[in-house]
């Protein structure tokens, strides 16, 4: 009997991460409704669009077309005599509302932004809220609107398991990536606005969002370790990403 005991709870032991992954493969599936890149295109005399880079990550927080990502993503895509120029900035999104499961690119639609209409954190905080040109309810062509994130600007204990899902390496499907929050930071030794992952990121990731397995986002990627750092990511916290909504 106390043999059985032991055998059925360790069998319990050893079932906990099989249950943890399928709530995150279910959350990385409802995330796929919800993120974007943010790039840059070159639009030609007959409408047709190239693309020329994909300058960082984002995530939709309205089904009209307001989508967040880092402060410092949009800065980059602004004229400067020292990069490339972004001539068309935009982001895209599946035609059918979602991201495919397969690894092929499906049918997409761009939608155009103006960056100098993007509400802007101050460069600490490092975020961004922007909107494309397009009201993406009204589509005529029958495409499905982005389904906005549910933002928690609650602070998870240390150790709990998180995905972040973003657009990194120039890779023009989302891919995931599961941490663990390591730590939290503050600015000013009162209010928690940094959180730490245990895992690196990579460019273009930054303006990924931040989830628990229930699909909540409670951060926003913008950073990856370097130097000893390297092996950590750095984010702004949930109730940071809540603050700056609130006051656009």
């Amino acid at each position: 009997m106390f043999l059985r005991k032991i055998l059925g709870f360790t069998l319990g032991l050893f079932a906990l991460p099989v249950c943890a992954q399928d709530t995150f493969v279910h959350a990385i599936d409802v995330m796929k409704r919800s993120v974007a890149p943010i790039v840059c295109l070159t639009v030609a005399a007959d409408g047709t669009s190239r693309l020329d880079i994909i300058a960082g990550s984002a995530f939709f927080v309205s089904s009209t077309g307001s989508f967040v990502t880092a402060r410092h993503v949009i800065g980059e895509m602004e004229p400067s005599p020292l990069r490339r120029p972004c001539n068309t900035p935009a982001i895209y999104f599946p035609r059918s509302g979602k991201w495919p499961d397969n690894g092929t690119l499906t049918d997409v639609k761009w939608f155009i932004f103006h960056l100098d209409q993007c509400e802007l954190s101050s460069p600490t905080v490092d975020l961004a809220r922007c909107k494309t040109q397009d009201d993406l309810t009204q589509n005529k062509d029958g495409s499905a609107p982005p389904t906005p994130v549910v933002i928690d600007s609650a602070l998870p204990p240390e150790g709990t398991d998180i995905v972040f899902t973003g657009f990194p390496l120039q890779i023009s499907l989302p891919r995931a990536t599961r941490a663990i929050i390591s730590g939290y930071g503050s600015r000013d030794n009162v209010a928690t606005t940094e959180i730490v992952l245990d895992r690196n990121s990579w460019p273009g990731a930054s303006g990924s969002p931040i989830f628990l397995p229930n699909g909540h986002v409670i951060g926003v990627l913008l950073a990856r370790g370097t130097n000893d750092a390297v092996g950590l990511a750095f984010g702004r916290t949930g109730n940071e990403l809540e603050k700056f909504l609130k006051s656009q």
